[in-house]
């Protein structure tokens, strides 16, 4: 008797397991089942915006649901995140972050949302380089040795144009540490992510 109540139990055991991972794969097999919405907190045009539309073009194939680009710009991209962050957390939001996700907490004094609890990092989709270029009559040989030329010029030409798309932007960050190491003075203009004609 002991020996079949074992096999019974096995038995019980097994079909319980089979169902469980059957019902698993249906699980998988339906999502996605509907379109899915994928922030972008830039203006359309943009690099981010270019990158996005081509990663939603490819997860559209790859799973056989469209995935559509959603452009939310405006407030370092806080508008656009914030919304993200406010979506059901039932795999249907995808949000393109970027250094500003980062630079964001440190540079305002209440974010509506916590960066580190209200998302979840899936990868990393693209990188990009920043270059400091100069003439090449400055015979600079490293960044410490461009700040010279701005110590020496007269005043009146010491100045010139920055460009920064935002506060939020690595551009910006990286601009406010060159003007703090050097006499250079500066006009910094802010402006859209360029278009793409």
């Amino acid at each position: 008797m002991p020996v079949v109540r074992l096999v019974v139990r096995l038995v019980l055991r097994s079909v319980a397991c089979v169902l469980a991972l059957s019902s698993l794969t249906v699980c998988a097999q339906m999502w996605p089942a509907r379109p899915i919405r994928y922030i972008v907190p830039f203006p359309a045009g943009g690099g981010s915006d270019v990158a996005s539309r081509a990663v939603a073009h490819k997860l559209s194939e790859l799973w056989g649901q469209q995935v559509v680009v959603d452009n939310r710009p405006g407030a370092a991209t806080l508008l656009g995140t914030d919304l993200a962050a406010k979506a059901p957390a039932d795999g249907y939001t995808l949000l393109m972050a970027s250094a500003s996700y980062a630079i964001n907490p440190h540079l305002q004094r209440k974010m509506p949302y916590e960066t580190l609890k209200d998302h979840a990092p899936i990868t990393q989709v693209a990188q990009q380089p920043y270059l400091l270029v100069i003439h090449p009559g400055v015979a600079a040989r490293n960044v410490k040795e461009c700040y010279k030329p701005c110590d020496l010029l007269d005043r009146n030409l010491s100045r010139f144009d920055d460009f920064a798309p935002d506060i939020d932007f690595p551009e910006y960050v990286g601009i406010k540490h060159f003007r703090f190491h050097s006499s250079c003075e500066s006009t910094l203009v802010f402006g859209p992510a360029p278009e793409f004609r």
